[in-house]
Formats: structure tokens, C-alpha cells, sequence
């Protein structure tokens, strides 16, 4: 028999809380990554330092995001869906590994189509854990 986690509400607001906090801290610099890779792939270029350049700026940002997620404990209910929404982000920062060694190896198209891949897996494990996580706050009458 399993025994189920109690949420409780004020515990289920302050890590909604920190989570939104700390995606609000990273918005600018993801609003102004995304529209620097756009431009770059729009230009049609084909210079390979500048999309490590980015890759690699976005592997620091996610990296960085990463390390704040694990400082953030998750309460009772939602530690499942916390680990998968986490998991996501490493996904991402290990395929930007390989997508920068890619590049360095002369494979521009690849890692570029790579690195699509990459986003949108891990998009979607953190879509649906982060669904999760506000559906049992909701549940709770927490904030989301």
C-alpha cells in the first residue's frame, strides 16, 4: 500500500513562488538569447564561432539555472515533478555539450537541427512536469 504525500498549501505557495522568481530573473537574458540565435540563423550564416558563441551562452544559462533549481526544496506531493522538470533542463545542457562538439567538429547543420531536437524534448518534460506541479497546486487553493 502506498501512502500518499499531504500538500500542504503555504508550502505549495512559497516553491510556485520561487519558481516564478527565478524565471522572471531569467527572462530578459532568455528573451535576449533566443533573438540573437533567430537573427543569426535569418542572416543564413554559416560562421560557426558565432553559434558556439551562443550555444555556449545558452549552456551557461541553463547550467546556472540548473544550480538555482537545486537549491529550491520541493514540498510533499510535487518531488516527482520537481526531478522532471529539473531533468529536462540537464537534458538540454548535455545535448548543448554535444551540440558545441559538434560544431568544432565541423558539423554546423547537424548540431543546429540537433540542438532543435534537444529544445523541444526538453520543453516538453518541463511542460508537463510544471503542468503537474500547478495542477496540485490548484488543487491545494495554492498560488500559481
Amino acid at each position: 500500500m502506498m501512502a500518499c504525500d499531504t500538500v500542504n498549501r503555504a508550502d505549495i505557495n512559497v516553491y510556485t513562488t520561487a519558481l516564478d522568481t527565478l524565471r522572471r530573473t531569467t527572462a530578459d537574458q532568455d528573451a535576449s538569447l533566443g533573438s540573437q540565435f533567430n537573427a543569426l540563423i535569418d542572416s543564413g550564416s554559416r560562421e560557426e564561432s558565432a553559434y558556439i558563441n551562443i550555444y555556449r551562452k545558452l549552456r551557461e544559462s541553463n547550467a546556472a539555472l540548473v544550480e538555482e533549481l537545486a537549491k529550491i526544496t520541493p514540498p510533499a506531493g510535487v518531488h516527482r515533478h520537481h526531478r522532471d522538470f529539473v531533468n529536462g533542463l540537464k537534458d538540454l545542457v548535455a545535448a548543448l555539450d554535444r551540440v558545441i562538439t559538434m560544431i568544432e567538429d565541423g558539423r554546423l547543420l547537424d548540431a543546429n537541427l540537433e540542438f532543435q531536437r534537444a529544445v523541444t524534448r526538453s520543453q516538453a518534460k518541463q511542460t508537463g512536469a510544471m503542468l503537474q506541479i500547478r495542477r496540485i497546486a490548484r488543487s491545494v487553493g495554492g498560488q500559481i
